[in-house]
């Protein structure tokens, strides 16, 4: 598949021609819109929101599972996130061949179906191999990468500004971000390099993983003093600050533990941009819930337990097959898998999903127009409409009731009886925020039982222990 970001001319709408018929046209254009003909240049203001860290489903031999895969990226994106984290360190990259983690962002990209943003990891030991896992994504039609510094060498900052310049260099159509995670690479990326890499334009956002705030909050600083706000993406990899993360001026997080709680850290997220704090602190408190679930191990490091917890809690769901790890790391075993099914929130799900954009090809709608923003998606403002699904609670409307909804090019589904209407002028300026991709319908099996965020708290036993590092 050619790269959505290549560059040539984009197509804003498409009209029948003579002598095709309704039904016709429409499959054709919904096929022809959806991809690398609407959009070819990301642009940096676009990733914002939740990103999930998505899991890896594996076969027992280690290989990606691409069916698991793929119905994990459509309860993911049916949950309501904003973008999707391929092959980061939630999706075990680092025991991943080269020939998999290529499979596996091909996958995700073709499941994602320009739904919502992807951004790729390319990280590696070695500028030669991250050059080619960018390439891999390229081609595969990722929206972004993600660049860690190259882990076991503790490399210096001028090597830093080496690496990362050779990156933009090869690939300067795609958005690059910075993956600061030294605790795992053995390189801390300094304020000075990064705020050079961002006023150069080699790099277009962080993801920021180290969990230090004063140093999150000076780069956020930085950013402003350098008027780079547009250019640059400031994401918090943290499951435990969701609604903090956007008073320390964070564009969006990216929490493991959104693998299992999906909704509520959507929710979380969109609750504190509409400065409802009570509800974005409910919401991230049911995030917290299922990440108590990494307790359970009983051996391991702290990596593996989240891992396993969540594979695990997703193979009860029904949404992947298994919960193989890449060894060593430990999986859980038969006593924890029963400890897991007793204290697990949410109810399991009956049948597998099924591609959610097939019923373009059946479709014999009215023809469509689409837009020009500068995305792929077509933004209006609409009531907040609550459809949480593969959780199994409901959270109330926030106090501002206007929320920024999406609607994918690709369904060419456009309602001409909504009225677009202005914000409330209560509303905070960062109201606007809402990517609920909502164009595309999440499998049948994926639908969740309504109930509350009392349900989901009253379901779970408070442990002592201190939450696992996920």
């Amino acid at each position: 598949m050619r790269s959505r970001l290549s560059p040539s001319g984009t197509r804003t709408s498409c009209r029948p021609s003579r002598g095709t018929s309704a039904a016709d046209w429409s499959a054709s254009c919904c096929r022809s819109m959806s991809g690398d003909n609407i959009l070819r240049h990301m642009q940096p203001a676009q990733l914002q929101g939740i990103f999930v860290p998505m899991l890896t489903p594996l076969n027992a031999d280690e290989s990606v599972d691409l069916t698991s895969l793929r119905r994990l990226v459509d309860f993911l994106v049916g949950a309501g996130v904003h973008g999707i984290w391929a092959m980061g360190t939630t999706g075990e990259f680092a025991g991943l061949a080269e020939t998999e983690r290529a499979r596996g962002v091909q996958a995700t990209v073709e499941q994602v179906a320009g739904r919502v943003p992807v951004i790729a990891n390319i990280g590696d030991s070695s500028t030669a191999l991250a050059l080619r896992h960018a390439r891999h994504a390229a081609q595969a039609g990722a929206d972004a990468l993600a660049l860690t510094p190259p882990h076991y060498y503790p490399h210096s900052m001028d090597e830093m500004l080496t690496h990362f310049r050779a990156l933009k260099e090869a690939f300067p159509d795609l958005p690059l971000l910075i993956y600061n995670i030294p605790q795992t690479v053995k390189v801390k990326m300094t304020l000075p390099t990064t705020l050079q890499l961002a006023r150069e334009g080699t790099v277009q956002g962080i993801k920021d993983s180290q969990n230090d705030l004063r140093w999150f909050r000076m780069l956020a600083l930085g950013i402003r003093a350098e008027k780079l706000e547009e250019q640059f993406r400031l994401f918090l990899g943290t499951r435990i600050l969701i609604d903090a993360a956007v008073v320390v001026g964070a564009h969006g997080a990216i929490p493991a533990t959104s693998n299992v709680a999906p909704a509520a850290a959507a929710e979380a997220w969109e609750a504190a941009v509409l400065g409802d704090l009570a509800l974005a602190a409910r919401a991230q408190e049911v995030v917290l819930r299922y990440e108590e679930l990494a307790d359970i191990a009983r051996g391991g490091s702290p990596d593996a337990a989240g891992y396993s917890s969540m594979k695990n809690t997703l193979r009860e769901w029904g949404v992947i097959d298994n919960a193989r790890l890449t060894r060593p790391l430990r999986e859980f075993g038969e006593e924890e898998v029963a400890e897991l099914r007793r204290r697990s929130p949410g109810q399991g799900l009956r049948a597998r999903g099924t591609r959610a954009d097939t019923r373009h090809e059946e479709s014999a709608e009215a023809p469509c127009s689409v837009p020009a923003p500068r995305s792929r998606y077509s933004y209006s403002w609409q009531p907040r409409s609550w459809r949480c699904r593969g959780l199994s609670f409901r959270l109330p409307p926030p106090r501002h009731p206007l929320a920024w909804t999406t609607t994918s090019a690709s369904s060419c589904r456009v309602d001409p009886n909504r009225r677009p209407s202005r914000p409330s002028s209560r509303a905070p300026p960062l109201a606007r925020l809402r990517l609920k991709a909502t164009a595309l319908s999440a499998p049948s099996a994926l639908k969740a039982v309504s109930g509350s965020v009392a349900d989901i708290l009253s379901a779970m036993p408070i442990s002592s222990a201190q939450p696992s590092q996920i």
